[in-house]
């Protein structure tokens, strides 16, 4: 992960896959659009976008390092995609890093 970015683990996820990654995606969702609220400095508004990668444990990880690897994967694809993007990782994801 580079400078600007940070991580949520969020604790408590439903252990099925599918339902795991929808809670994902609508946290993703929620950060995306706090973050988006503007920002009023005097006479300045600021608006700030996130693009967001994620993954869930159960998405072919066995550790912790091997998940924050898909979760960068996941956020290089969401940053390539566009300003306020969500991405959830892919297994194809890997194969194109190493490819």
């Amino acid at each position: 992960m580079d400078g600007n970015a940070f991580m949520l683990v969020p604790e408590g996820l439903d252990p099925g896959e599918a339902q795991a990654r929808e809670h994902a995606e609508a946290l993703a969702g929620e950060v995306t659009r706090a973050l988006a609220q503007p920002i009023e400095l005097g006479e300045h508004s600021i608006e700030v976008t996130a693009s967001v990668g994620f993954a869930t444990f159960a998405a072919h990880a066995s550790t912790a390092n091997e998940v924050i690897g898909q979760v960068d994967l996941a956020l290089q694809r969401a940053k390539r995609r566009g300003r306020s993007t969500i991405q959830a990782y892919e297994p194809s994801f890997r194969q194109q890093a190493e490819g």
